[in-house]
């Protein structure tokens, strides 16, 4: 019996190898990765690049649902901007579409979308947000996508639906997360006081420190616990001197373990 059923798999085997078997007919489309998004969302924290960086890429991933092809096939990019929008980005001064029109390879079932991300001076004022919409074509269609209903705490009284598969809203503001480290041990109230982000950037710009080694625990960053110490005893020492100012308009002071 055992013999039988081997002989029976094999033969289904056999038939599966030799019979083609059509994946996909129709027509073909393209949309965005979700890879990196939250919904139709990619946020970016300019707040983690230290001063000195004012421009960087971001690479969109757009991938083809059906039949790879044996030529190239175009598809364009265009920016949508939101009427009335406070947070609206202006293209030349907040980013560079790099290339209007891009295509999906021959023999290729994805490709990459870039553009350039300009930070602005007032960034920590007032963050910016602007649309890239992929553009359908005869060969590449939008063949599926989800829909979301709009936030009504960000757009207050509007109710439509926003693409998530063929779109991609960029926001850009100058956030600062907490370091991972500033509550073990107490250390960050010890050494650097009351948590601000103008703090935080002060510190990481007068020392030196790479912004994400400073955010990150101390396990994955080259800092120490002696070495944040060292950092707060000595900006203690240096705002006697030469005071700063929070955005509230206080001095900025550093961590209790120094104050007398």
């Amino acid at each position: 019996m055992k013999t039988i059923i081997a002989i029976l798999f094999l033969l289904i085997a056999f038939w599966a190898c030799e019979e083609k078997i059509d994946v996909y007919e129709g027509e073909c489309g393209i949309y965005f990765d979700t890879k990196g998004a939250v919904l139709d969302t990619i946020v970016i924290p300019w707040g983690l690049e230290n001063s000195d960086v004012t421009e960087q890429k971001l690479k969109l991933r757009v991938c083809l649902l059906g039949d790879v092809a044996d030529y190239d096939r175009k598809f364009n990019l265009r920016v949508i901007t939101e009427e009335g929008d406070p947070l609206h980005a202006v293209e030349g001064e907040d980013f560079r579409i790099l290339e209007e029109e891009y295509a999906i390879p021959a023999g290729k079932a994805e490709t990459l979308v870039e553009v350039q991300l300009l930070r602005a001076a007032d960034l920590d004022k007032r963050a910016r947000r602007f649309t890239l919409q992929l553009e359908e074509t005869p060969e590449l269609k939008f063949l599926y996508s989800r829909f979301w209903s709009l936030d009504s705490a960000l757009w207050v009284g509007d109710e439509r639906l926003r693409p998530i598969d063929y779109q991609r809203v960029i926001y850009m503001d100058e956030r600062f997360k907490v370091p991972v480290w500033w509550d073990y041990e107490n250390y960050g109230p010890r050494y650097f006081g009351t948590y601000s982000t103008k703090k935080c950037k002060f510190i990481c710009d007068k020392m030196g420190i790479d912004r994400k080694d400073f955010v990150a625990s101390l396990a994955e960053s080259p800092l120490e616990a002696n070495y944040l110490r060292w950092v707060g005893q000595y900006l203690h020492d240096y705002l006697r001197e030469h005071p700063e100012y929070e955005d509230n308009g206080e001095l900025m002071t550093m961590g209790s373990e120094f104050q007398e």
